[in-house]
């Protein structure tokens, strides 16, 4: 599942992820494209920091995709990093990683 996030990441934009996991149940990947946040406050990846670590309790893969720099680091220092949260440039790159550890884990 690829989910999009459009404008600064608060703790309020939390609930908006947390919600549309509870319509959905545990995908197996989860995808948040960040393209369109253009930042994201502590209180905001602290909060996103305990909905991945929840997900990565049922062995959902998560990855945040196309985050600027300045997002990204302030997602990292929330502690959002291996091996729960992976970075990738675009969602589709994290899709196809996805499908690659797939093809790993049928022919291991």
């Amino acid at each position: 599942m690829v989910y999009r996030i459009s404008g600064a990441f608060f703790f309020g934009a939390n609930g908006a992820v947390s919600g549309v996991l509870e319509r959905i149940g545990r995908p197996r990947v989860f995808v948040l494209d960040f393209s369109d946040v253009p930042m994201a406050d502590s209180t905001g990846a602290k909060t996103l920091k305990h909905l991945a670590e929840k997900l990565a309790l049922t062995g959902t893969l998560i990855f945040i995709t196309d985050a600027s720099l300045k997002v990204r680091r302030s997602l990292l220092l929330a502690g959002l990093s291996k091996p729960m949260i992976r970075y990738a440039k675009t969602a589709d790159q994290a899709v196809r990683f996805f499908h690659g550890r797939l093809g790993q884990a049928a022919t291991a």
